[in-house]
């Protein structure tokens, strides 16, 4: 299963449609991003990744 997957349905489902969901992944295509986002995604970050960025993300979601 995909991480589009995984997220299309955590959107569909009533208990999990709120789930905070960042998408980390290799796909940079414009498309793919915008997929992402329209699955409810929060953030869409691309592989290979800055480790103090995304910690600093992730502290921003969950404030």
């Amino acid at each position: 299963m995909s991480g589009f997957e995984v997220a299309k349905k955590l959107k569909i489902k009533e208990k999990t449609k709120n789930i905070l969901k960042i998408m980390i992944t290799a796909l940079k295509q414009e498309e793919n991003i915008k997929r992402g986002f329209e699955l409810g995604c929060e953030d869409y970050i691309i592989k290979p990744f800055n480790l103090e960025n995304l910690c600093l993300k992730i502290q921003k979601y969950l404030k």
